[in-house]
């Protein structure tokens, strides 16, 4: 299994951004935000399949309404929050999020999923909102779970359907901007130690 990720701060910091106007998919978005976002993530997607997986011109559909390659040689789930976008690949089915620790209605949300904690932590509440989100993506019960503190104050979350155990395998890697404009991306590989107070469940 492995993430990759890209920071938009660091990688449009200097880059010219109409470039991503070529990963629209003929879609257009209100909020700026939201069109970095989704063609951002298509940047990676495509950038990843044919750099890592040899797949020279990756065809991206919506099956149940979840990007996949239409037959299926790479299985990968996508997620992106505050200023990351980030997709896990494996060889099976499975499910990423990642989400921005930050203060909500913790109450609220725990009554809409019918629990009621004897004590609401914050960062217990993102690790079973990440699975939950990881779960609904992967679109049938996983056979393993993982999740992790990760860039200080998010929290990641990956659901699978393979029994292998998620982080012995597992393999990070984030996506630089090119060096100058005729230039290409970089792939830098981080250590596993990004990853904070992991947890890992298989059943």
């Amino acid at each position: 299994m492995e993430i990759y990720f890209i920071n938009s701060d660091k990688f449009l910091e200097n880059a010219d951004s109409t470039f991503l106007d070529d990963y629209m998919e003929g879609r257009s978005f209100k909020c700026e935000k939201r069109r970095i976002e989704f063609a951002l993530g298509r940047f990676l997607l495509k950038y990843v399949l044919k750099t890592r997986f040899k797949i020279e011109n990756p065809q991206i559909v919506l099956k149940n309404k979840k990007p996949s390659l239409e037959n299926d040689e790479v299985f990968f789930s996508l997620s992106h929050t505050k200023n990351i976008v980030m997709a896990v690949f494996d060889k099976k089915p499975a499910g990423i999020d990642i989400e921005v620790m930050k203060e909500r209605n913790f109450e609220m949300i725990y009554r809409f999923w019918k629990k009621t904690p004897e004590k609401i932590e914050k960062k217990e509440f993102y690790r079973q909102w990440t699975e939950y989100e990881a779960t609904v993506k992967l679109q049938q019960e996983p056979v393993s779970k993982f999740n992790a503190e990760i860039f200080e104050d998010f929290m990641l979350g990956i659901c699978s359907s393979d029994s292998a155990e998620i982080l012995s395998g597992l393999e990070i890697f984030e996506i630089l901007p090119p060096e100058n404009a005729s230039g290409t991306p970089s792939v830098n590989k981080c250590p596993l130690s990004l990853l904070k107070n992991p947890r890992v469940c298989n059943f």
